[in-house]
């Protein structure tokens, strides 16, 4: 008889995106660019808010005609801004999942020289594993040298 032997690892891929050097990167940079927007926005939709409330005050002493026009350049205005909003948050998820990607590529690399190193066979992801032997987890191996790579973003 014989007996053949398939060699199963899993790792976590969730830890490695928060914990690792390049994720904790990634991630400081998306809060920058997040808290960048934010404020960017804000600063129109002050500025809008300060316009519709001297419209407010001014409205009495508008003709129909004038208030009809700055009604619509004010709706005109708040609907650029939703524009604006929606843009840069799919802008935002776009870069987000560029960072990600060159992120799991590097995983990958690493993971491809693990496996023919050590003759592993399959790897799974540590979410679609119900339960295991802590010595499968080669999370902390691909995390210490993801942490070597200098991976630029």
């Amino acid at each position: 008889s014989t007996y053949a032997q398939t060699k199963v690892s899993f790792v976590d891929l969730k830890y490695l995106i928060n914990e690792s050097d390049p994720g904790k990167k990634i991630n400081k940079l998306l809060i920058e660019l997040r808290n960048k927007e934010n404020q960017e926005l804000k600063n129109i939709q002050e500025k809008l808010k300060k316009k519709e409330n001297d419209f407010k005050s001014k409205s009495n002493i508008l003709n129909d005609e004038e208030r009809k026009k700055t009604i619509n350049k004010l709706r005109s205005d708040f609907n650029d801004l939703n524009n604006l909003k929606n843009k840069k948050e799919i802008e935002f998820n776009k870069k987000k999942a560029e960072y990600i990607n060159k992120l799991l590529a590097e995983v990958n690399k690493i993971l491809v020289f693990y496996l023919n190193e050590n003759s592993i066979d399959i790897v799974i992801k540590k979410e679609n594993l119900i339960t295991g032997k802590k010595d499968l987890d080669i999370t902390k191996f691909i995390l210490e040298e993801l942490n070597k790579k200098k991976i630029k973003f």
